[in-house]
C-alpha cells in the first residue's frame, strides 16, 4: 500500500493516491463545524511552526558556520527568542482547545490524534519500504 500513495500520475506528476487519500480526510472532517476545523488547523500548523523553530535552533547549535541565505539577528538567543511568542499563541490554542467538544471526544485529543498518526505511518512506511527501491519519479519537460 505505501509504494502507492508516491506515485504519480504519469502526464502532470502530481501525487494522485496522495490526493485521495487526503480528500478522504477532508471528508471525514466535514461534519466538525467551522470551530472545530479551525481549531484543528490552529494546532497542526503551530505545531509545524514548532518544528521549524525546533529545526533552526538544532541547525543553530550543530552547523553555526553552516551558509545561509539570510541569519536571524542574535545569534542563537534570537533564533530561541523569535519562536517564543508563536509557541505562547499555540498554548493559549491548546487551553482555549482543551474544552472544546468535536463529536464524541475534544479538539485537543482529536488534533493530536491526527498529529500522532504522521509519525506512526512515516515508521510504518519506512519499515514496509526497507530493501526496497522507491519508484521513479517522471521526468519533468
Amino acid at each position: 500500500m505505501w509504494n502507492y500513495i508516491g506515485r504519480r500520475h504519469p502526464k502532470s506528476g502530481a501525487p494522485i493516491y496522495a490526493v485521495v487519500v487526503c480528500c478522504i480526510a477532508y471528508t471525514a472532517c466535514l461534519g466538525l463545524g467551522f470551530a472545530r476545523l479551525v481549531e484543528i488547523d490552529v494546532l497542526l500548523y503551530g505545531l509545524s511552526l514548532l518544528l521549524e523553530f525546533a529545526t533552526l535552533v538544532a541547525l543553530r547549535v550543530r552547523e553555526p558556520d553552516l551558509g545561509r541565505p539570510f541569519r536571524v539577528p542574535g545569534g542563537l538567543v534570537g533564533a530561541v527568542l523569535l519562536g517564543v511568542l508563536p509557541m505562547a499563541l499555540l498554548l493559549v490554542a491548546l487551553v482555549q482547545a482543551r474544552s472544546e467538544e468535536a463529536g464524541a471526544i475534544n479538539a485537543l485529543t482529536l488534533g493530536a490524534i491526527i498529529v500522532a498518526a504522521g509519525p506512526i505511518l512515516y515508521v510504518m512506511r519506512r519499515s514496509a519500504m526497507t530493501g526496497k527501491q522507491p519508484p521513479p519519479r517522471p521526468e519533468k519537460p
